[in-house]
C-alpha cells in the first residue's frame, strides 16, 4: 500500500502543479550534498514516506496511520526571500498543494489526506525546502 500511496501522490502533485514545477518525483536523496546539482531541476517537488504507526484492536483490524511528506524546493538567485514570496515561489507551491491534496483519497482504499504541518527545512542563496507532512490511513482484517 505504501508503495500505490506514494505513486499516487506523486502522480496528483504532477496534476495540481503541472507546469509551475519542473520535477515531481519520489525523494531518493536529491537534496543531499551539493545542491547546486539539483538547482537546474527546480522548483521540484519530492514525495516520500515517514513512517507508518500501526496499532491493532481486538476485532482483529490492523490500523495503519501513514505519514507522507511533499517537500517543495525552489531556487533563487537573487536573495532568500525571493524564493519564497516571488510569483510561483515556494509559498505559492505549498498553497497549491494544501488546497490540492487536503480531503483526496488518490482513488485508492485509504483515509482522505490531511495536511498536519509545514516547516522550513533549509534555506540558502541558491535555494529554500520546505516539507508539507501529511497523514492518511487505512484498516486490514487479519481475521479475513
Amino acid at each position: 500500500m505504501i508503495k500505490a500511496i506514494e505513486s499516487a501522490l506523486v502522480g496528483l502533485v504532477a496534476t495540481v502543479l503541472g507546469n509551475d514545477v519542473k520535477t515531481v518525483e519520489s525523494y531518493a536523496g536529491q537534496l543531499e550534498g551539493d545542491i547546486s546539482k539539483v538547482i537546474s531541476r527546480m522548483p521540484a517537488v519530492f514525495v516520500m514516506f515517514n513512517g507508518d504507526t500501526i496499532t491493532r484492536d481486538e476485532y482483529s483490524d490492523e490500523h495503519h496511520a501513514l505519514r507522507f511528506t511533499t517537500l517543495v524546493a525552489c531556487k533563487d538567485l537573487r536573495g532568500k526571500k525571493s524564493a519564497r514570496t516571488k510569483e510561483g515561489g515556494a509559498y505559492d507551491l505549498v498553497e497549491a498543494l494544501q488546497a490540492g491534496l487536503v480531503d483526496q483519497a488518490l482513488g485508492l482504499e485509504i483515509d482522505s489526506l490531511t495536511a498536519t504541518r509545514v516547516d522550513m527545512v533549509f534555506v540558502s542563496g541558491t535555494a529554500v525546502v520546505y516539507a508539507i507532512e501529511w497523514e492518511t490511513g487505512y484498516t486490514t482484517n487479519l481475521g479475513a
